[in-house]
């Protein structure tokens, strides 16, 4: 037992280590913007059901995930980097994922960007830096348990939560009622949602 041990550390030890490997520069395509330093994923060519994206890529570094990047790529988790402050229409939609943690930089959130993620099985927080969400951002995503909304958020797109059912929760921390709510992003924000909504301003 003595002598497996050490084996079985250096195994757990390289394991981790290749789980927080970023994928290989050559798995993504990419598109440089404006400001002519920056760049969004256009593409994942790659073929892993976990990615891990870097933060610069062909000494670029990424600041979009671009429109259908990874749109129906059949992966089952991500790691955004914290340098993405964009995630574009349908980025992530169709995909077999488990669990999305969105990073603390990203400002807006596409239209159906987690769209017929039906997998997601974990809760979401939104982080605060987030001012929009687009129409059917996370439409669809029926196992989803929970997601939590901050005061941050000022534009909600329509049928966000479509498809939502009784056993999802959704917390909005930025109003203290369902009125309040609707009379600033409208009331499509929640058309087709049935998820159970709880309301707390001052978070």
């Amino acid at each position: 037992m003595k002598k497996t041990t050490p084996c079985i550390l250096i195994l757990i030890m390289v394991y981790a280590s290749c789980a927080y490997k970023y994928n290989s520069e050559s798995d993504f395509q990419v598109s440089l913007l404006d400001d002519g330093k920056s760049a969004e994923i256009t593409d994942y060519t790659g073929g892993k059901q976990i990615v891990s994206i870097p933060p610069v890529i062909h000494g670029m570094k990424i600041v979009r995930i671009g429109n259908d990047a990874f749109k129906k790529k059949e992966i089952l988790g991500v790691i955004i980097p914290d340098s993405v402050t964009s995630i574009g229409n349908r980025a992530f939609a169709y995909n077999p994922l488990t669990s999305i943690t969105i990073p603390s930089g990203v400002t807006e959130i596409g239209e159906g960007a987690f769209a017929y993620c039906n997998n997601l099985n974990t809760g979401i927080a939104i982080p605060s830096s987030v001012k929009s969400i687009g129409r059917y951002a996370f439409f669809h995503c029926r196992n989803l348990p929970s997601i939590t909304i901050p005061s941050s958020v000022k534009a909600f797109g329509e049928m966000a939560f479509y498809d939502w059912n009784i056993l999802q929760t959704i917390n909005i921390l930025g109003f203290d009622s369902q009125t309040a709510a609707d009379n600033v992003w409208q009331a499509s924000w929640r058309d087709g949602c049935k998820a159970k909504i709880y309301y707390k301003k001052g978070e």
